[in-house]
């Protein structure tokens, strides 16, 4: 009888009402994040290296499906019920938060304010009731309660996270490190030109037509018999896809002037380099009424977030593709720098 009795206990109102909104918001983070999977197929998902991006998304998943265990284990009075609700709440509350932040940010200011004022003050409210709730310790003693394999596999979860994210943020300050200026003796030196950021050695055929200081940076011209213009700097932006390098061309070219006018794309490409990839689109102009030919070209470094732009500009057709001409040039470039004599 006492058996019978104890199986027909039920959880306090409370409790239900909370694990009903629990449930609602984990079922909508599993909605929205299998909506996401289509993107991990795109190069560079997110602007983040796809590895980390599809880990952090398993990760998640196994810590929804943690939650429900959570859930179904209290309202069957497992010892380790309350536990796994606590802990798989750590994870997912900030992940709500995150979500409604993506969702809701194109909102009035006052509605995104209470939406996320709602979220954060709900979330605490659940984790104040699990930690000090009397109903809930009537329903299940804290004296009955344990830690148990499902907790400990709670703590890996965020173990297996932190690491996840560690290498992630750890990547981001090699990143940064790397992409600082190093001050040089000379901005020439040999066959070699730099701007501190950068180093490289323009072909055999380039010749140097002049150096110049455009606000921070240096921009340094050349010219050759295949083009009548040759510009080349470097520059501090992500660029992870094809996507990328075509939207920033727009702000390449105001360090022109920005009086291009497309008429036509007549050749592009993408290569990848033993430390980055190289970017190219070759356009058909119109600049000052005149009918010109332009090259833009950058080319990534795996291990900053450092780029090189190049802009090739012809008066005639060009005969060959760029692709060749710039991978040539790629040889001799270098992000990795120190400085020079040392």
């Amino acid at each position: 009888m006492d058996e019978i009795k104890e199986q027909n206990i039920k959880p306090p109102f409370a409790l239900t009402v909370q694990m009903f909104f629990y449930m609602t918001l984990i079922v909508l983070g599993v909605v929205r994040m299998l909506a996401t999977i289509p993107s991990f197929f795109y190069e560079d998902c997110y602007g983040i290296n796809t590895t980390y991006v599809v880990g952090s998304r398993i990760i998640t998943f196994i810590v929804f499906v943690y939650a429900f265990v959570g859930i179904y284990s209290t309202l069957k009075r497992k010892p380790y019920g309350v536990g796994v609700l606590k802990l798989s709440l750590f994870y997912i509350l900030p992940q709500i938060i995150f979500d409604s932040s993506l969702i809701f940010s194109q909102y009035q200011i006052a509605w995104y304010a209470a939406i996320q004022g709602v979220t954060i003050l709900g979330g605490l409210v659940f984790l104040v009731y699990l930690f000090r709730s009397k109903k809930l310790n009537e329903y299940i003693p804290k004296c009955e309660r344990k830690f148990g394999k499902y907790g400990w596999f709670g703590i890996l979860l965020f173990f297996t996270m932190f690491v996840l994210y560690g290498f992630f943020v750890g990547e981001q300050i090699v990143k940064n490190l790397n992409s600082q200026k190093v001050e040089m003796a000379q901005v020439k030196s040999g066959n070699y030109y730099t701007d501190g950021y950068v180093r490289f050695k323009p072909l055999a055929d380039w010749k140097q037509k002049g150096i110049y200081q455009q606000g921070d940076g240096t921009l340094f011209g050349f010219s050759s018999p295949k083009h009548n213009k040759i510009v080349i700097f470097s520059s501090q932006m992500e660029c992870k896809s094809r996507l990328d390098f075509c939207e920033s061309v727009q702000s390449i070219d105001q360090l022109l002037g920005g009086t291009k006018s497309a008429i036509e794309e007549i050749d592009y490409g993408t290569k990848v380099l033993n430390t980055g990839t190289l970017y190219y689109n070759t356009y058909k102009i119109v600049v000052d009424s005149l009918l010109k030919y332009r090259t833009y070209a950058l080319v990534t470094d795996d291990k900053s977030q450092k780029v090189l732009c190049l802009i090739f500009e012809d008066d005639t057709v060009p005969k060959h593709s760029a692709g060749n001409e710039l991978q040539q040039f790629t040889q001799d470039l270098s992000f990795r720098l120190s400085p020079i004599g040392h």
